[in-house]
Order: structure tokens, then sequence, then C-alpha cells
């Protein structure tokens, strides 16, 4: 078994079966060796053959972790999240200082799009005493999708720290510099990643680092060299086509957007980018049939309930305008451009509404999330003094 482990170490998988194989031979009860067997065959990404061995080896021993952590591992490369959850939770319960266990707590709630409980549980995995750049990053894209800019660019610096070359941890810093708004500096960084290795995800933090610059048809072609090496990915062709859309090449774009939603009819952002489109050429019975279609398949998609809710206060559909708006406002981060605008939105229709309370809420919320140069923020510190409830910031 010690033999297999170092050939799987050094990626000898072939060797490590025959170690294994010998050792299964002579121990066949033992469930250490049957855990081993389905460590080689995980190593290799044979799913099923790893979580067959796992799962006999929770048989012959029901109390040997290991075995229902590299189980709890494989449902979660499976695709199975919410078994591989029970099972890390078991773990949990029995030992929550197990090797691993946060950092695979923290892959799985990035896989269910959890992205808090991924930073919390990769926070915890970072306090172990030894941590490899590998945990560094993978918890740096965690805090990054958490929105905690600082934490990620914190163990960007760590990763290269030990290593200055890597190009991963160059596009984590390009990140966290996006996130924090320093467009500039996420520039530097990203062509600094892009000079030691073309990835796609690479070219896609550039491109969505130059829709920030509105250096629009640059992020299109950056999407486009992301879609020459990773050619089946939908959701590259989705950003490019909303790019366009947003560039004004809008029929192309919507032609674009039609093919992706008659492949994936559940993919939500297709729906969305297909209202915006619509919007764009006036057509508001179709985006507003889109935007609907898109919160069908994903209740969660802020940006859908935004557009949405502009589009019913366009019509002066005020309840239905403040419903969307309001789910707007609590689902967004500051990732998102639209959130201050949907709080502000929120603001003046309860305003209107006679919602006092609402009102205020949602101004100062807006005044705390807005940025200093945005047009609006006049316009809530009115609404605001109006009712008596506006505080200047202190000095």
């Amino acid at each position: 078994q010690a033999m297999a482990r170092l050939q799987l170490e050094r990626k000898k998988s072939a060797l490590a079966f025959e170690a294994l194989k010998l050792a299964e031979g002579q121990l066949p009860k033992d469930a250490r060796v049957v855990n081993a067997v389905g460590e080689v065959h995980l190593a290799i990404r044979e799913f099923a053959q790893a979580r067959a061995k796992f799962e006999q080896a929770l048989g012959l021993d029901g109390k040997l972790n290991l075995a229902l952590f590299n189980l709890a591992t494989t449902l979660r490369a499976q695709g199975k999240l919410q078994i591989a959850l029970k099972k890390y939770e078991q773990l949990q319960k029995r030992d929550n200082v197990f090797p691993g266990l946060d950092a695979g707590l923290g892959a799985l709630y990035l896989a269910l799009k959890q992205y808090k409980k991924a930073a919390a549980s990769y926070d915890r995995a970072l306090r172990s005493s030894e941590i490899k750049p590998k945990l560094r990053l993978e918890a740096g894209q965690a805090f990054v999708l958490a929105g905690q800019w600082e934490r990620a660019l914190k163990q960007a610096n760590e990763a290269l720290a030990v290593a200055a070359y890597r190009a991963d941890a160059r596009a984590l810093r390009a990140e966290a510099r996006l996130l924090e708004g320093d467009l500039g500096e996420a520039l530097v960084e990203i062509t600094r990643a892009l000079s030691r290795a073309k990835k796609a995800q690479y070219f896609v933090i550039h491109a969505r680092i130059l829709e920030r610059l509105r250096r629009l048809a640059a992020a299109v072609d950056a999407y486009k060299e992301a879609l020459k090496l990773e050619p089946k990915r939908i959701d590259l062709r989705l950003h490019r086509a909303r790019l366009q859309v947003r560039g004004g090449a809008v029929r192309e774009a919507l032609k674009e957007l039609k093919r992706i939603v008659k492949q994936q009819p559940n993919m939500a952002e297709a729906h969305l980018f297909t209202g915006i489109a619509y919007a764009d050429l006036s057509k508001e019975n179709e985006a507003q049939a889109a935007y609907q279609r898109a919160i069908a398949k994903d209740p969660k998609l802020g940006e859908a309930h935004y557009r949405l809710g502009r589009l019913f206060d366009d019509k002066r559909q005020l309840p239905a305008a403040l419903k969307h708006l309001q789910k707007a406002a609590k689902l967004g981060d500051k990732s998102k451009s639209w959130w201050p605008d949907a709080y502000f939105n929120v603001g003046r229709l309860s305003e209107q509404r006679k919602l006092k309370a609402e009102a205020i809420a949602a101004y100062k919320k807006f005044l705390e999330i807005a940025r200093s140069s945005d047009a609006n923020r006049p316009l809530a510190i009115k609404s605001l003094k109006a009712f008596g409830a506006y505080k200047p910031p202190e000095d």
C-alpha cells in the first residue's frame, strides 16, 4: 500500500495498480487497501470505479474517515453535489479538523454557487499549518466570487512570494484588482499572466477588464481568443454575444443568442441577454417574455429581476416594478454594476407609493454603495432630507 501511494504521487498509476492488486489479493478485506485502490481510480478520473471502491471500503470499516472523505470528493467530481454535501457533513460531525475537509467543503460550495460559504470554508482551511499555493489560489477564487477582493489579493501575493512566475497567481491578482476597481493594475496583471500562459480563463478576465474600460471591440476579440482554446464553451459564446449587443451589433448577437437558447434552453443567462437584445431593439413584449423565462429558469438571477423591474417601471406597472427591483437589490452585490441603481429605484418607487420606511432604507443603502460620482446621489439626498432622515457623512 505504501509503495502504491508513492507511485501514485509520482503519477505512475499503472504501477500503483499493480502494487495495490497484489495487496488486495493478500488482504481482500482490508478497508485501507480497498480505499487505496479507489484513490488510484480517483486520481485518473475513473469516478464510478472510485466510488464503488470507497463504498466497499466503508462497508468493511464504517469508521474509516479517509474513505468517507474520498467518497464525498468523488461524488463532488461526479456532480452529485447534494449527496457529496451530506457525506462531508457526516465527516464533519465525526472529525471537524480532518485534513482537507474545509478545502473540500469550499470547493463544493463553489460548485453550488454558495460563495460566502465557500469563502468561509476556505478561510478555515487556510488556518492549517501547511498551506500550498494551490490551496491559496482556490481560496482566492472563492474570495473573489464572494466579493472579498482584499482577501483574494492577499492569497495571490502569498502564492507569488513562493513562485513569482505563476501565471495563475497573476490572473488572481487581476481579478482582485478588477473587483477593487483598479482597472489599470488589473490590466497590467492579466497581461503578465497571458505573457506566461495562453489560457481561456485568462482571456475571459482580460475581456471583463476591457469591458469595464469600455473597450468593447477589444473585449469581443478577447472572448474570440478564449473560444479558440475552448470552442465548446457556450458561456463564452454567450458573453461575446452580450458584448456585441452593447457594441451595437444587436441583430448579429440576437441570432447567436437564439442558437444558444436552442442548444441550452435551461440557461437562464441566455434568456436574460436575449431580453436585453430585444429591449435594445425596442421590442418590449419580447424582452419581458425573455426576462420572465430567465427568472423561471433561475429565480436568483438578480439582473433579470433588475431588467424586468425597470421594464415594468417604463410601462408604469409600479407594483410589479417595485417587486422585481426589491428582489434584484437583495440578490445583488458590489460586483454588479446595476446594484446601486436597483436600490435607488426601490427608493424612488417606494417614495411614489408612500412607503416611507422602505424608501428611506433603500436610499440610505444606495448612498452607502454608490460611487461618489453617481448622478442619482443628489436626488437620494434630497429625498432623505425631505423625510428628515439625512445624516451628512462625517469628515
